[in-house]
Order: C-alpha cells, then structure tokens, then sequence
C-alpha cells in the first residue's frame, strides 16, 4: 500500500487574495473562516483579500491566515479524498497545522497559539535590527565563514543545496560578502526579524506559559520535529517542550526527509499558499509528488 506524507508550508508563502475562492464558493470553509474570526478577532477578510495588501506581510497578520488556509485546504482534501497520511511534517510555523491536523489539539487551539506565536514574534522582531538570508548552491565553507559571526545563525536547514541564516542585519551583510566570494547565490529574505535563533528568546516566557494553558492530545498520526528531525514523542510535556524550542532552534528539514525517506514514503504532498516544500525533496528521487493549493482543491 502506497505510503504517503503530507506536509505544511510555513511563513513566506502567503499571497494577497488567498482564502477568497474557497470562503467564497465553499461552505466548509466558510465555517473555519468564520470561527477563525470568532477566535482570533481579526478581520481575515480584509487582511487577505482586502483593499489593503500590505497586511500580509506582517509576521502578526500572516501567521494566522497561513494556519487557517492550510488547516482548510487539509480538511477539504481529506474529506474528497478520503486518504489518512501515514506521516506528517510542517516546516516551521506550518508544523502547528500538522499538530492540529493529527489530533495534538484543536482547530480553535491552533488558532490560538499562531495568533500569539505571530504576536509575539513581530514584538521581538521590533526590538531588533535584524533580517534573514538564504543561500543556494550551498558549500560546507560557507558553514566554517558563518563562525566569524557572533550573531549569524542557521535558522533553516532546508536541503542539501539550501540553507537560510538570521541575524543582525550588518554582520549578514558582511557574511553575504563572503558568501558572493564562494560563488553560492543568496536571497535577502523580505522579512525585519532573525527567526530560529537566539534573538528569540525573548519571546519564550511568554509562549511557554500560553502552551503550557493548552491540553495536548496523543497525535494519532505520526510527526516529524523541526527541532530534532525524527518523529515526536507520545507524551504531552515533551511535546511542547519541543513546540517551545522550535522557535529558537534551526529547523532540521534536510534530517526530516532523510528520516522519512528511511520509512520508504512514496508520495508527498504539500500544503500551502505556494509550493516550496516539494522543491526541497531530492532531485533523483522517484517519489511522487503532489501540490495541493487553493484553485485545485475547489476542482475536487
């Protein structure tokens, strides 16, 4: 039996207008849309399809639509499809969705805990002179550079060829010097905070004490851990113990799809705003692939 793997893009791949087909032409999602409203007490309308297209890029506006289109796209397909994931894996915020979508805790708790998560985040980010950048074409050197920088950190290990740094916006424009000089390529990400690292910090009390409030479920799919790589833990405690990490911690993505590589995973399938995810998957694999986002899904 084909085994399959379902995963959630994180920040960075909303757009202005996402979630108008679907609340538009679809009761279901209408129903989260409006609960999401009721939670939140945000105008998610105008946010993502309203006059004003700014909003979305907002670490405190774009959390919160990313989890609601995911979460819905994911309940619209399983109910078409009727498939039950042997495995799941969200890359950064979108490993909330996969939390929620295993049964770890509710629709209304995602909800919850992105609005805060996006919050807080922005807050911090405030507080610094920070950005992030992206490096393809990646070499071990540009690991051994990195070390000149007191506060250049990996924040996202996302291939072999792909890794993303965040830090202090002067020294990241003295590694990206070094980085040109080893023929690499980098993107200067259009974000104001350094995310998955240290300068996070300052946002831990905080979460933990809103994470710590909320009743974990067992997931009764099993995830994969940005922290760690390998499947979380049956137990409530460590569970959000490596929620709370995520945010500060780099993301192990390249060690995620090794591991599930290793359990011989036949199809992905990616959530999201945009695709991103599938690219990170390595290029001589037979695996199947499979993009699901807002104009395909209302054609099932």
């Amino acid at each position: 039996m084909e085994k399959t793997m379902c995963l959630f893009t994180g920040q960075g791949s909303q757009y202005p207008g996402m979630l108008q087909t679907m609340i538009t032409r679809c009761g279901d999602a209408k129903k989260y849309f409006q609960i999401a409203f009721k939670v939140t007490n945000m105008d998610l309308a105008n946010i993502c399809f309203g006059n004003k297209t700014d909003f979305l890029q907002s670490t405190r506006y774009s959390q919160i639509a990313i989890v609601v289109y995911e979460y819905i796209l994911y309940k619209l397909w399983s109910k078409n499809n009727k498939i039950h994931p042997n495995y799941l894996a969200g890359h950064s915020l979108g490993e909330l969705v996969a939390l929620a979508v295993s049964g770890t805790f509710s629709f209304k708790d995602l909800l919850v805990i992105a609005k805060k998560r996006g919050e807080l985040m922005q807050k911090c980010s405030d507080n610094y002179d920070c950005s992030m950048l992206a490096v393809l074409n990646m070499k071990s050197s540009i690991y051994k550079l990195q070390k000149k920088y007191s506060n250049v950190y990996v924040a996202n290990y996302n291939s072999t060829l792909q890794t993303v740094f965040s830090g202090n916006k002067s020294e990241l424009l003295a590694f990206s010097k070094d980085i040109i000089k080893e023929n690499s390529i980098l993107i200067l990400l259009n974000v104001t905070g350094a995310f998955h690292s240290p300068y996070m910090n300052d946002i831990i009390p905080e979460y933990r004490d809103l994470i710590n409030s909320i009743h974990f479920n067992q997931p009764h799919i099993p995830i994969y851990s940005n922290v760690t790589g390998g499947i979380y833990p049956q137990n409530e405690d460590a569970i959000k113990e490596l929620l709370i990490k995520q945010v500060t911690s780099p993301v192990k993505w390249t060690t995620i799809i090794d591991n599930a590589n290793s359990n011989s995973i036949d199809k992905y399938i990616e959530f999201g705003p945009k695709k991103t995810l599938l690219r990170f998957l390595p290029t001589t694999s037979n695996i199947k692939r499979e993009f699901i986002f807002e104009k395909n899904i209302m054609l099932m």
